[in-house]
Order: C-alpha cells, then structure tokens, then sequence
C-alpha cells in the first residue's frame, strides 16, 4: 500500500505545481480566458492575482496554449501577445495581478526529416 501512496502523492504535488499553485492543494484564484478568434488561431488571457512578475504568467500561459494544441496533434505558433505587470498601491500591497494575452495559431508540425 505504501509504495502505491508515494508516486500518487508525487504526481499530485507535481500536477499542482504546474497547475501555477504556488502550495499544493491551495487555489491561487487564477483568471483564465481562452476564445477560439478564426479557425486555428486563439486567444488567451490569463491574470494572476497575487503574482506582480508577468514572466511566470507568461510561461505559464504558453505552455498552457502548447498543450492546448498538442491535444489536437499540432504545435503552437505564437503571433501576438501583451503582458502586464501587477500593481501595488502605497503600501506595496498588490491591486492587480500581473496577466498576459496571447494570440497563437494551432499548426500541423513540421517534420525535419521529411524530404522537400
């Protein structure tokens, strides 16, 4: 039973992490938006409250949309994006978390090996 408990508990703290919690089981109230604009291509909007640095929304936000794509077979091919740093008020407490909107298009994968 024991050496059953570990890697479950393992993938759970992992799949948590990359869920963008920053403790496992802990909610961060994340914003996420994601809006399909002209056949293949996307939009997602994700904010996280209680993050000021947009470069982990970011990254997150990009794997997210590489995932999304992988599901349907295809890779991911970024065409715009904007990104906004967290406010604080006087006090440094934060009003608004950072976010960050990417437009991204589904594409079929390329293969390297394939003769042109």
């Amino acid at each position: 039973m024991k050496k059953t408990l570990i890697p479950v508990l393992t993938a759970a703290a992992a799949a948590a992490l990359l869920s963008g919690c920053a403790y496992p089981g802990v909610e961060l109230d994340t914003q996420v938006q994601q809006k399909q604009v002209l056949g293949e291509i996307y939009e997602r909007t994700e904010t996280w409250p209680f993050e000021k640095n947009p470069m982990r929304v970011k990254e997150a936000t990009v794997q997210h949309a590489e995932n999304f794509c992988a599901k349907r077979g295809m890779g991911i091919q970024p065409l715009d994006q904007t990104i906004s740093w967290g406010v604080e008020d006087a006090s440094g407490k934060l009003t608004k978390g950072a976010s960050v909107w990417l437009q991204f298009k589904c594409v079929q994968a390329i293969d390297p090996s394939a003769e042109l």
